[in-house]
């Protein structure tokens, strides 16, 4: 007797997970994800299409919609996946506080010391400089994605002000060393950076409660501008 073909589930175009192998949503959004890559890579931001990487992920155009909205969504997850991905953020806590600095360091220069993911993603960064439409996808994702996800790891007292002060060690790391291949960090082994860049780090994240504000120094500066012999003359006159 003939079986009754299963009905489709409802509510989420079928992309690959409706074919042999029964690949999950997770495989799916991973495949989107790396068509959209390899389409803004060879193609730049403007030159990729949604049909277009949805072709090359084997999937409906619709599904891009469902799970990354428009193409400014999409490409922004791509720059959050290969750039500085959630998980580097989260592994960085997942020893003692006092390796948390090495951690990061240790995640994001692994991504990136392999060529061909950096070469790619050199590629991508460098039109973000070029389109401002682009270039407002990066911002919003260094703001909102970056900078909010380190803060809520961190938590407690100035986590924004220290999330954003560590965001930007770390961009400036991987523009000067991955992007404008600037000498000579472009040039250190990588333990060189790490032992360069590790105490700033470790600032930026924990911040010593001893530190001095630079404000005080020129503060107990002034009493000695009030005596000079010009007040002198001029009470003299």
């Amino acid at each position: 007797m003939t079986q009754p073909a299963a009905k489709r589930k409802v509510g989420r175009p079928v992309g690959l997970a409706g074919r042999e192998g029964g690949q999950g949503p997770a495989t799916t959004r991973e495949q989107i994800l790396e068509a959209a890559r390899e389409a803004f890579l060879t193609k730049g931001y403007k030159g990729a299409s949604l049909r277009m990487i949805a072709a090359n992920a084997g999937v409906d155009v619709a599904l891009i919609s469902y799970y990354f909205g428009r193409k400014e969504g999409l490409f922004g997850q791509v720059i959050a996946v290969n750039a500085i991905p959630s998980h580097v953020l989260h592994d960085m806590f997942a020893g003692p506080q006092d390796q948390a600095a090495a951690n990061l360091l240790d995640g994001v220069m692994r991504l990136w010391e392999p060529k061909a993911n950096s070469e790619a993603m050199r590629a991508i960064l460098l039109e973000a400089m070029r389109d401002p439409a682009v270039r407002a996808i990066v911002e919003d994702y260094v703001q909102e994605q970056l900078v909010a996800s380190l803060a809520q790891h961190l938590g407690g007292r100035s986590a924004t002000r220290r999330a954003a002060a560590t965001s930007s060690i770390v961009i400036g790391l991987v523009f000067a060393r991955y992007v404008f291949h600037l000498g000579p960090l472009a040039k250190m082994t990588p333990d060189e950076v790490h032992v360069t860049l590790l105490p700033a780090l470790e600032t930026a994240l924990f911040p010593r409660k001893t530190a001095k504000p630079i404000s005080k120094p020129a503060a107990s500066s002034q009493p000695r501008m009030t005596s000079q012999p010009k007040v002198a003359s001029a009470s003299g006159k």
